[in-house]
């Protein structure tokens, strides 16, 4: 469930939102909101190597067979398309 209205999570995370900077392609572009039951995803945009940035989801119930960390279950555009269809 997301600690507050889905609308309210895409705000703030867009209030937060750095321009993107392909020098610092790879890192957070945003801060992380979390949603989900028992806060299972992660919502952030990252910084890419192209023009503009790109929103991810990581997911804290499965696992990165490489890095270990939550691992991204979506890549989208905008942040509505990245939470689109998921547990809120």
């Amino acid at each position: 469930m997301f600690p507050c209205s889905e609308s309210d999570l895409l705000r703030t995370t867009l209030m937060n939102l750095q321009r993107n900077n392909p020098a610092f392609a790879g890192r957070l572009a945003s801060d992380r909101r979390i949603f989900g039951e028992f806060g299972r995803y992660a919502l952030a945009a990252v910084h890419t190597r192209f023009d503009a940035v790109t929103w991810m989801v990581f997911d804290a119930e499965q696992e990165d067979e490489i890095t270990g960390k939550p691992k991204i279950v979506r890549q989208e555009s905008s942040p509505e398309l990245a939470v689109e269809g998921l547990e809120s």
